[in-house]
């Protein structure tokens, strides 16, 4: 009865369910899909509560009601189409993030031959969501189900529409041949870069429309409304309302966070690590033995690291070096520090092949460090034309502050255009001031884009986006006030 009522009123929120959504809102907005449901339980009842009454007394007519009745149902309508919205991004980024798993699944199922291996490998990456469904999966082979068939069912179960046929096509043939597996990865390549491509489009599309619905439109409404004589304390409050919330609803990008700062994916970005990984292989297949190989690279790393080592850092490597032993690199804190878990696991997989051969353990590292680097170059294309779209945002932004600084400064000249038309007598005639919504106006501009999270993924932490949003302030005050005193000086 009560999701009948949820599905006719709100909205069906059975997509809570799919691929661990449920988690990934409780985590970012510290609400459960249950509170939702109780909450809008309790919207209603209330509603028709204050709906009956009103009706009882004969507080107001049945016209106004029915108006009543049909804003409050729009606006729950509404906050369900956020949220599905919310899931749609989630999706595109699960979606994303689901063929780099299958990209760097391919290749250490052909480069290790075993199904295990890449399971490990997937876990230790720590992907979103993706980890989980393959840490599940090997829990349950532990219990006599095959591994095959725990992967098979947890993808069955969890994953959906064409990545769910690729993932399953993967798991079931893998170990056909060398051709297969080719072709299989080739193909996520490019499907991904086909996809980061349309992504990337509708965000520059929609940056656009984010551009001039939160920047361009504040300055040519304030101009009307000084102009027009209509502009009043709430009408400002209004515009102020406006530009924040276009600031939360127009955010074309949230979904492909994945070429942001906090992305799991972008380790491989980092040149260091993948030139550390072809010094490595080149060592090997010259026929180094596997210690001395790892030493050669780790002197390159060193030596053309930005970062600056810590002395107990330099002798953890020192002792590393000079006393090998045959542990897990995943249980070296010196190489955790340097590297993520995910390269260990490379160290790993590779130590394994070298005590068969060196030559083709050094082989086995360049194909999967070229895989890798196929993968890093298409993030870096995803990112690259991302910050593209986000400084032309930011140039519309400087423009639109000198914008509004100008006109905000120019306030009095403009209302008394207003008061001339209106045929008002300028000596008995008070001009209002209204620079407190300006000002307010302005330092929200500043400080756009917002990122409404209670996560910390987007949070402003950096001290530098500090200092730019604050530099953006001050250039809108030092605009408004040279443009006050120049202009209406006499006034």
């Amino acid at each position: 009865m009560i999701n009948i009522i949820m599905n006719h009123f709100f909205g069906n929120l059975d997509f809570f369910d799919i691929l661990n959504y449920s988690y990934h809102w409780k985590s970012k907005y510290w609400i459960t899909r249950h509170q939702i449901q109780n909450l809008v339980l309790i919207l209603l009842f209330s509603f028709i509560s204050m709906t009956f009454i009103q009706t009882i007394l004969n507080l107001v007519t049945i016209e106004y009601l029915i108006l009543e009745g049909i804003c409050f149902f729009v606006c729950l309508r509404i906050v369900h189409f956020f949220i599905r919205q919310d899931f749609k991004n989630y999706m595109i980024k699960a979606e994303i993030i689901g063929y780099f798993v299958l990209h760097e699944l391919l290749i250490i199922l052909e480069t290790s031959k075993s199904l295990k291996d890449a399971t490990k490998f997937i876990i230790t990456s720590n992907y979103q969501i993706y980890s989980n469904i393959f840490s599940d999966s090997l829990i349950k082979s532990h219990f006599g189900i095959p591994l095959k068939d725990a992967i098979r069912s947890q993808i069955e179960n969890q994953i959906s529409g064409e990545l769910r046929r690729v993932f399953l096509n993967v798991i079931d043939t893998w170990e056909t041949g060398t051709e297969l597996t080719l072709l299989s990865t080739n193909m996520i390549l490019s499907h991904l870069s086909e996809y980061i491509r349309e992504e990337t489009d509708k965000v520059d599309t929609w940056g656009s429309l984010f551009s001039g619905l939160t920047f361009l439109s504040p300055p040519v409404i304030l101009c009307y409304l000084l102009i027009s004589g209509q502009i009043t304390n709430i009408v400002g409050f209004g515009v102020i309302s406006m530009v924040f919330f276009a600031s939360i609803i127009f955010r074309p990008d949230k979904h492909l966070s994945v070429f942001a700062g906090h992305s799991p994916l972008l380790p491989f970005i980092d040149d260091r690590t993948i030139e550390f990984l072809v010094i490595h292989a080149e060592n090997l297949v010259s026929g180094l033995s596997y210690i001395k190989s790892l030493n050669k690279a780790l002197n390159v790393y060193i030596e053309n690291t930005t970062e600056v080592l810590t002395s107990s850092l330099k002798e953890a490597l020192v002792s590393f070096r000079l006393n090998v032993e045959p542990a897990s690199f995943t249980d070296i804190v010196a190489l955790q520090r340097l590297f993520s878990s995910r390269t260990l696991q490379i160290l790993n997989l590779i130590e394994k092949f070298s005590t068969i051969s060196t030559k083709l353990a050094g082989k086995k590292l360049l194909i999967i460090t070229e895989e890798l680097n196929k993968t890093s170059n298409l993030l870096r294309i995803g990112k690259a034309r991302l910050e593209a779209t986000a400084f032309q945002t930011t140039i519309i932004q400087i423009f639109s502050l000198i914008s509004l600084a100008f006109i905000s400064g120019a306030s009095p000249l403009f209302q008394l255009i207003s008061i001339s038309v209106g045929g008002y007598n300028r000596n008995t005639y008070e001009i209002p001031n209204f620079d407190p919504i300006f000002i307010f106006l302005g330092l929200l501009m500043s400080i756009l884009p917002l990122y409404i999270n209670f996560s910390s993924e987007h949070k402003i932490t950096t001290y530098s986006a500090v200092v730019i949003r604050v530099s953006r302030f001050l250039l809108f005050l030092a605009v408004f006030i040279i443009t006050r005193d120049f202009l209406t000086g006499s006034f």
